[in-house]
């Protein structure tokens, strides 16, 4: 082999591995700082760069069990050429016997060598095994203990079901000790209106059987123990939207106290026509003071809806997306109760829809061509009947309501999708959010800049007409 020809690969890997080696020892790091250091004051000397001289280099390594083919002297360049041609021969045999090991024992290709070790700690000095600069982080919450916890309350209610009453009693700590809450102690009389809005609330997210008590199990299926722990550590209240809102809360509010004429905090079908500028037709609301969707006794008996029950509806009514919604709705429409909506049950509504729209000037659709453009929206499984299943898997359930229910949003959505309407403002960088939160903000918004104009006439009237005579939980 002729003196400039390279290593072996096999055991030019080898001698790069012992280098490797070699320079990542403390002592020959050591040794290398102090020659730059001789070097740099001008008092160099060669052998302080190697840690010493090329043989005392190669006992080392032999010392420490590592092999070194014959003529392999690391000096000051670490890749020097052979020194005689008997360096080569010994090189040649002994890439050779390499190569023949690793055909024998069919041995992977070396892995790449490892990386070097970090310099030595000072004494006493111990890293653990994770190490947080910022802190240990504090352990998360014991899932299981809490729903062990909520199961051992849950067993002292009745039928191990909790009632609006259970509910309202934390609707109610919240309002004493979330210091979001601080400025109700200066107003008691808030406190039953918002307590029963929070229990509503509950109530329309988490019940999904509307049977009027809340078992473990839906409690533990919805987000009310997730927004019960941010509750805890966030101070205000309007960033919690699904239960605890204020702002929300004083939308409802506000909204019913503007139908309630009367201000006794009961509504009666002409006060509920007025909602929307009588965008609701009188036989949905007739269907909703039926109590199709209700559970007050005052329905029934006096023919006027709770601020209890009309939570429910505003919430319903802004919002066509939720299952509760559709499920309130859909409860509504269906005339029979027999869990499906007919042709002759969306004709009976249409009916009075399509008086309005020609009363506006406006030319309805027939109902057949109507009826034809709903299918093929909903899909149902079964030609001309809509279930509640195809109501809810339909991603378009919001215009299908609307259709029956109330005109102007029926044809703001079909302006909406077909670009001649007003777009709505979307922040892109924000969260995204649903019907009920965009119309609660807006609405809230609304409501604050015409306070502030009049504020001191309408705070009056309101605060002397909210008592404590509302129907309990």
């Amino acid at each position: 082999m002729p003196p400039g020809k390279p290593l072996q690969p096999v055991l030019r890997m080898k001698v790069d591995e012992l280098f490797l080696r070699w320079l990542s020892d403390p002592g020959t790091q050591d040794a290398l700082r102090e020659g730059l250091r001789r070097l740099q004051a001008g008092d160099g000397d060669p052998d302080v760069i190697t840690g010493g001289d090329p043989d005392s280099v190669r006992a080392d390594l032999i010392g420490r069990g590592d092999v070194i083919a014959r003529g392999d002297v690391i000096t000051g360049a670490p890749f020097a050429q052979p020194a005689s041609p008997l360096d080569i021969t010994g090189c040649r045999r002994a890439s050779r016997k390499t190569k023949v090991l690793q055909t024998r024992n069919h041995e992977p290709p070396l892995a790449p060598p490892p990386p070097p070790p970090t310099a030595a700690l000072p004494p006493g000095l111990a890293v653990p095994a994770f190490f947080f600069p910022r802190g240990r982080p504090g352990a998360g919450p014991d899932l299981d203990d809490i729903i062990a916890r909520v199961e051992r309350v849950f067993a002292g209610f009745e039928s191990q079901r909790a009632g609006p009453r259970d509910m309202g009693v934390v609707a109610k700590d919240v309002v004493h000790t979330h210091p979001g809450l601080a400025f109700l102690k200066e107003a008691p009389e808030f406190h039953s209106r918002y307590i029963t809005t929070v229990t509503q609330r509950i109530f329309y997210s988490v019940n999904r059987s509307w049977s009027g008590r809340i078992t473990c199990a839906e409690l533990r299926r919805s987000r009310f123990l997730q927004e019960v722990a941010r509750l805890e550590a966030e101070p205000d209240v309007n960033r919690l939207p699904e239960f605890f809102s204020y702002a929300h809360f004083y939308v409802i509010y506000v909204t019913f106290w503007g139908l309630d004429g009367d201000h006794d905090l009961m509504i009666d079908r002409r006060d509920m026509g007025r909602h929307g500028d009588g965008a609701i037709s009188s036989r949905v609301i007739d269907r909703i003071f039926s109590g199709a969707v209700t559970r007050g006794r005052s329905v029934h008996s006096l023919g006027k809806l709770s601020f209890a029950d009309f939570v429910w509806f505003l919430i319903s009514e802004e919002d066509k997306t939720t299952p509760t919604s559709i499920e309130y709705w859909f409860r509504c429409l269906d005339l029979d109760g027999d869990g499906v909506l007919s042709m002759f049950e969306l004709e009976f509504f249409y009916e009075e829809q399509a008086r309005r729209l020609e009363a506006r000037g406006i030319e309805p659709l027939p109902f057949r061509d109507l009826a034809c453009q709903m299918l093929d929206m909903v899909n149902p499984r079964v030609p001309g009947q809509i279930t509640l299943r195809d109501l809810k898997r339909c991603a378009m359930a919001a215009t299908f309501l609307d259709a029956f229910i109330n005109a102007d949003k029926f044809l703001e959505r079909e302006q909406r999708e077909q670009g001649a309407g007003p777009a709505r403002d979307v922040d892109p960088a924000g969260p995204e959010l649903s019907d009920w939160d965009r119309f609660a903000a807006e609405e809230y918004e609304a409501l604050v800049a015409e306070e502030e104009e009049d504020a001191p006439e309408s705070l009056l009237d309101l605060e002397f007409a909210i008592g404590d005579d509302l129907e309990p939980l």
